[in-house]
């Protein structure tokens, strides 16, 4: 990103309009997509490493989160008091919380997707994985925390919250893949696309928040492999299916593509490609990238 940032053709058409890294306690990065619901927030929750089989490995687990813009449709779909939050002095003319205000923000809040990205340096392979349910539901119900969790068709429930997240997030993952294949000069070689029956979160009576199924929300998950020398088949670098989930599309993208029509579209941007061939110089203006939004 910071490599990207410094490199205004790359920033254009990959669609970043700033970057902006975030000093905490873990790394953290504000990015501006233009013409997007608003400015994205990639925060690393978890980091590992060790070794699956006999290859080592390093991994990195981030949260994404959206802060939208009030005028944008999806600003209703997001709960009362995230909404109340955008509106307030905790947020500044960057639409990016004030730096001071950033721990009174509940961690849930504004989330989004996840992202997780696994580095095998002695097969000199990268795999990014976006992950998140296409909608996003939080639901007040009058069942208490001791009640089954049941499918949403089956109790009296409000929606507080209905989030769009892998409408939202897959932009950011696109324009994350561009900066990387820009950064190594590396397409990616392998795809795949699978689906798994979605959840909601629900407010129960006492207070409690409880997950449970929901038929009317399915997660989505997109894995992309980087290799620099791709003999081996790509299952051993995809993160491993969990129970019922259903690959809807696989492809070596040098070898055509095996897919459902059930895909959400467009999903592979050959704007990879083009700029894991382009050579493009550094056009630095700002350390961080982030000119255009006042940092």
């Amino acid at each position: 990103m910071v490599r990207a940032s410094w490199a205004e053709t790359v920033k254009r058409l990959s669609g970043i309009t700033g970057v902006s890294q975030v000093w905490g306690r873990q790394p953290e990065w504000y990015i501006w997509i233009s013409e997007k619901p608003g400015p994205y927030a990639l925060v690393l929750e978890h980091s590992t490493g060790g070794k699956t089989g006999t290859h080592d490995f390093h991994q990195g687990l981030f949260v994404v989160k959206c802060f939208p813009y009030p005028q944008h449709v999806v600003f209703e779909s997001f709960s009362a008091a995230e909404q109340q939050f955008l509106k307030s002095s905790r947020f500044d003319r960057t639409h990016t919380p004030v730096y001071e205000a950033r721990p009174e923000i509940p961690p849930s809040f504004f989330n989004i997707a996840s992202l997780m990205v696994t580095s095998y340096p002695q097969n000199r392979i990268t795999v990014f994985t976006l992950e998140s349910l296409d909608t996003i539901r939080l639901v007040k119900t009058c069942d208490t925390g001791s009640a089954p969790a049941t499918d949403m068709a089956h109790t009296d429930a409000s929606l507080l919250r209905s989030v769009p997240g892998w409408e939202m997030g897959y932009p950011l993952f696109d324009s994350l893949i561009s900066l990387y294949a820009f950064s190594f000069r590396l397409a990616p070689k392998w795809f795949r696309l699978s689906r798994l029956p979605g959840f909601e979160h629900a407010l129960m009576a006492d207070e409690t928040i409880t997950m449970r199924p929901c038929s009317k929300s399915r997660v989505f998950s997109a894995s992309l492999v980087f290799a620099e020398n791709p003999t081996d088949e790509p299952n051993q670098w995809f993160p491993v299916l969990d129970e019922g989930e259903e690959i809807l599309c696989e492809s070596w993208l040098d070898h055509g593509t095996r897919h459902s029509s059930d895909i959400p579209n467009p999903l592979i941007n050959p704007l990879w490609w083009h700029l894991a061939e382009a050579e493009i110089g550094s056009d630095l203006s700002s350390l961080c990238g982030c000119c255009d939004h006042g940092h």
